[in-house]
């Protein structure tokens, strides 16, 4: 089981690149993937995902496929 989260670090605020948020203050969860789950997340390209597993029993897998 893997938890997904927005990576805030990513997310710009203005053009000077700089954002708001201290070091993983502001991530949000996404959702949950259990086994054999998928999702399809449309993100903007300059922002970024953070794949955790909550399940520290298992080992996690985890594959993406980035379309532009």
């Amino acid at each position: 089981t893997v938890m997904i989260y927005s990576d805030a670090n990513t997310d710009l605020d203005g053009a000077a690149g700089t954002s708001s948020c201290a070091e993983n203050a502001c991530n949000h969860p996404i959702g949950v993937l259990a086994k054999d789950d998928f999702a399809i997340i449309p993100m903007p390209m300059y922002s970024g995902l953070i794949i955790t597993n909550i399940d520290a029993s298992n080992a996690a897998l985890v594959e993406v496929l980035i379309l532009s």
